[in-house]
Protein backbone atom coordinates (compact mmCIF):
# COMPACT_ATOMS: atom_id res chain seq x y z
CA UNK A 1 0.00 0.00 0.00
CA UNK A 2 1.44 3.35 -1.01
CA UNK A 3 1.57 6.22 1.44
CA UNK A 4 -1.04 8.93 1.09
CA UNK A 5 -0.15 12.41 -0.08
CA UNK A 6 -1.63 14.97 2.30
CA UNK A 7 -2.58 18.37 0.93
CA UNK A 8 -2.31 20.85 3.79
CA UNK A 9 -2.96 24.45 2.83
CA UNK A 10 -2.45 27.42 5.13
CA UNK A 11 -5.39 29.46 3.85
CA UNK A 12 -4.20 32.50 5.79
CA UNK A 13 -0.82 32.64 4.04
CA UNK A 14 -0.27 35.08 1.19
CA UNK A 15 -1.79 34.27 -2.20
CA UNK A 16 1.69 33.73 -3.66
CA UNK A 17 2.66 31.32 -0.89
CA UNK A 18 -0.57 29.33 -1.36
CA UNK A 19 0.03 29.16 -5.14
CA UNK A 20 3.61 27.94 -4.61
CA UNK A 21 2.34 25.28 -2.16
CA UNK A 22 -0.35 24.13 -4.61
CA UNK A 23 2.19 24.01 -7.49
CA UNK A 24 4.55 21.99 -5.29
CA UNK A 25 1.77 19.55 -4.32
CA UNK A 26 0.73 19.18 -7.98
CA UNK A 27 4.32 18.43 -9.00
CA UNK A 28 4.66 15.91 -6.17
CA UNK A 29 1.33 14.30 -7.12
CA UNK A 30 2.40 13.88 -10.75
CA UNK A 31 5.81 12.52 -9.77
CA UNK A 32 4.34 10.00 -7.30
CA UNK A 33 1.30 8.99 -9.37
CA UNK A 34 -1.16 10.59 -6.95
CA UNK A 35 -4.35 12.52 -7.65
CA UNK A 36 -4.86 16.28 -7.51
CA UNK A 37 -7.13 16.86 -4.52
CA UNK A 38 -9.53 19.77 -4.80
CA UNK A 39 -10.87 21.52 -1.68
CA UNK A 40 -14.38 20.50 -2.76
CA UNK A 41 -16.42 17.80 -1.03
CA UNK A 42 -17.79 15.03 -3.28
CA UNK A 43 -21.34 14.69 -1.99
CA UNK A 44 -23.53 11.80 -3.13
CA UNK A 45 -26.39 11.67 -5.58
CA UNK A 46 -27.50 14.71 -7.53
CA UNK A 47 -25.21 17.05 -5.57
CA UNK A 48 -22.21 14.99 -6.72
CA UNK A 49 -23.37 15.00 -10.34
CA UNK A 50 -23.90 18.76 -10.20
CA UNK A 51 -20.45 19.40 -8.72
CA UNK A 52 -18.79 17.00 -11.16
CA UNK A 53 -20.56 18.79 -14.02
CA UNK A 54 -19.27 22.16 -12.83
CA UNK A 55 -15.69 20.88 -12.58
CA UNK A 56 -15.69 18.94 -15.88
CA UNK A 57 -17.28 21.87 -17.73
CA UNK A 58 -13.99 23.70 -17.10
CA UNK A 59 -11.96 21.11 -19.06
CA UNK A 60 -11.03 22.39 -22.50
CA UNK A 61 -9.43 19.55 -24.45
CA UNK A 62 -8.91 21.70 -27.56
CA UNK A 63 -5.86 23.31 -25.96
CA UNK A 64 -4.25 19.95 -25.19
CA UNK A 65 -2.07 17.51 -27.15
CA UNK A 66 -4.13 14.55 -25.86
CA UNK A 67 -1.75 12.64 -23.55
CA UNK A 68 -4.77 10.77 -22.13
CA UNK A 69 -5.56 9.48 -25.63
CA UNK A 70 -2.00 8.34 -26.31
CA UNK A 71 -1.60 6.29 -23.14
CA UNK A 72 -4.21 5.06 -20.67
CA UNK A 73 -4.22 7.17 -17.53
CA UNK A 74 -3.18 4.84 -14.75
CA UNK A 75 -2.11 2.21 -17.31
CA UNK A 76 -5.49 0.46 -17.25
CA UNK A 77 -7.80 -0.41 -20.12
CA UNK A 78 -10.55 2.09 -20.97
CA UNK A 79 -13.61 -0.12 -20.62
CA UNK A 80 -16.87 0.86 -22.26
CA UNK A 81 -20.40 0.40 -21.04
CA UNK A 82 -22.08 -2.40 -23.03
CA UNK A 83 -24.47 -0.01 -24.81
CA UNK A 84 -21.56 2.33 -25.64
CA UNK A 85 -19.68 -0.56 -27.19
CA UNK A 86 -22.72 -1.54 -29.25
CA UNK A 87 -23.21 2.02 -30.47
CA UNK A 88 -19.55 2.77 -31.20
CA UNK A 89 -18.75 -0.58 -32.82
CA UNK A 90 -21.86 -0.33 -34.99
CA UNK A 91 -21.04 3.24 -36.03
CA UNK A 92 -17.23 3.02 -36.34
CA UNK A 93 -16.46 -0.71 -36.68
CA UNK A 94 -15.60 -3.51 -34.27
CA UNK A 95 -11.95 -3.53 -35.37
CA UNK A 96 -11.27 -0.53 -33.08
CA UNK A 97 -12.11 -2.49 -29.94
CA UNK A 98 -10.96 -5.52 -27.99
CA UNK A 99 -13.24 -7.70 -25.93
CA UNK A 100 -12.52 -9.89 -22.94
CA UNK A 101 -14.46 -11.42 -20.06
CA UNK A 102 -14.63 -7.97 -18.39
CA UNK A 103 -16.15 -6.27 -21.45
CA UNK A 104 -14.99 -4.17 -24.38
CA UNK A 105 -12.24 -1.56 -24.48
CA UNK A 106 -10.00 0.21 -26.96
CA UNK A 107 -6.23 0.05 -27.12
CA UNK A 108 -3.89 2.97 -26.72
CA UNK A 109 -3.04 5.10 -28.45
CA UNK A 110 -6.74 5.58 -29.06
CA UNK A 111 -7.68 4.51 -32.59
CA UNK A 112 -9.89 7.60 -32.85
CA UNK A 113 -7.04 10.05 -32.25
CA UNK A 114 -6.42 11.78 -35.59
CA UNK A 115 -3.93 14.64 -35.98
CA UNK A 116 -3.90 15.13 -32.19
CA UNK A 117 -7.69 15.43 -31.94
CA UNK A 118 -10.56 13.07 -31.15
CA UNK A 119 -12.31 12.07 -34.37
CA UNK A 120 -15.42 10.96 -32.43
CA UNK A 121 -15.50 13.74 -29.82
CA UNK A 122 -19.31 14.05 -29.76
CA UNK A 123 -19.62 10.22 -29.48
CA UNK A 124 -16.70 9.65 -27.10
CA UNK A 125 -17.35 7.11 -24.34
CA UNK A 126 -18.16 7.94 -20.73
CA UNK A 127 -14.61 7.12 -19.60
CA UNK A 128 -13.40 9.95 -21.86
CA UNK A 129 -16.16 12.37 -20.88
CA UNK A 130 -15.37 11.91 -17.17
CA UNK A 131 -11.61 12.35 -17.55
CA UNK A 132 -9.73 13.86 -15.71
CA UNK A 133 -12.04 13.10 -12.75
CA UNK A 134 -10.55 10.52 -10.39
CA UNK A 135 -11.66 8.95 -7.14
CA UNK A 136 -9.39 8.58 -4.18
CA UNK A 137 -9.30 11.73 -2.06
CA UNK A 138 -10.70 12.31 1.43
CA UNK A 139 -10.48 15.19 3.87
CA UNK A 140 -9.17 14.83 7.44
CA UNK A 141 -12.66 13.74 8.55
CA UNK A 142 -12.86 10.96 5.94
CA UNK A 143 -15.26 12.84 3.65
CA UNK A 144 -14.76 12.10 -0.05
CA UNK A 145 -13.33 15.00 -2.03
CA UNK A 146 -13.26 15.80 -5.75
CA UNK A 147 -9.94 14.74 -7.28
CA UNK A 148 -8.43 15.03 -10.76
CA UNK A 149 -5.66 13.25 -12.65
CA UNK A 150 -2.23 14.78 -12.10
CA UNK A 151 -1.30 13.80 -15.67
CA UNK A 152 -3.85 16.12 -17.29
CA UNK A 153 -2.69 19.67 -18.12
CA UNK A 154 -6.27 20.91 -17.83
CA UNK A 155 -6.63 19.29 -14.40
CA UNK A 156 -3.54 21.16 -13.26
CA UNK A 157 -4.96 24.46 -14.55
CA UNK A 158 -8.32 23.79 -12.90
CA UNK A 159 -6.67 22.76 -9.61
CA UNK A 160 -4.61 25.94 -9.55
CA UNK A 161 -7.71 28.06 -10.27
CA UNK A 162 -9.90 26.28 -7.71
CA UNK A 163 -7.31 26.74 -4.95
CA UNK A 164 -6.73 30.38 -5.86
CA UNK A 165 -10.48 31.07 -5.88
CA UNK A 166 -10.91 29.14 -2.63
CA UNK A 167 -8.14 31.26 -1.09
CA UNK A 168 -9.92 34.47 -2.17
CA UNK A 169 -13.30 33.32 -0.85
CA UNK A 170 -11.95 31.98 2.44
CA UNK A 171 -9.97 35.17 3.05
CA UNK A 172 -13.00 37.34 2.36
CA UNK A 173 -15.10 35.28 4.76
CA UNK A 174 -12.25 35.28 7.29
CA UNK A 175 -12.11 39.07 7.13
CA UNK A 176 -15.84 39.11 7.89
CA UNK A 177 -15.26 36.76 10.87
CA UNK A 178 -17.45 34.05 9.35
CA UNK A 179 -14.83 31.22 9.12
CA UNK A 180 -11.76 29.95 10.96
CA UNK A 181 -10.42 26.74 9.38
CA UNK A 182 -7.58 24.98 7.61
CA UNK A 183 -7.99 22.24 4.99
CA UNK A 184 -6.25 18.88 4.95
CA UNK A 185 -7.06 16.49 2.12
CA UNK A 186 -5.57 13.03 1.66
CA UNK A 187 -5.45 10.61 -1.22
CA UNK A 188 -6.98 7.23 -0.50
CA UNK A 189 -4.44 4.42 -1.08
CA UNK A 190 -5.40 2.13 -3.97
Amino acid sequence: MSEQLTWVIDWWASRGKVRRRVNSLMDQSAKEGKVLCLPVMAHTGQAFLDMLTLVLAQVHCSACDAPCCRENPGGEESFLFPLEYEHLSEKYGKEHFLTCDKGAYFLMPCPFLKDGRCAIYEDRPTVCVLYPFQGGAVDSNGNPMIALSADCPEARRITRNVYTTSWWIRNRFRLSGAIKEKAEIKEVPK
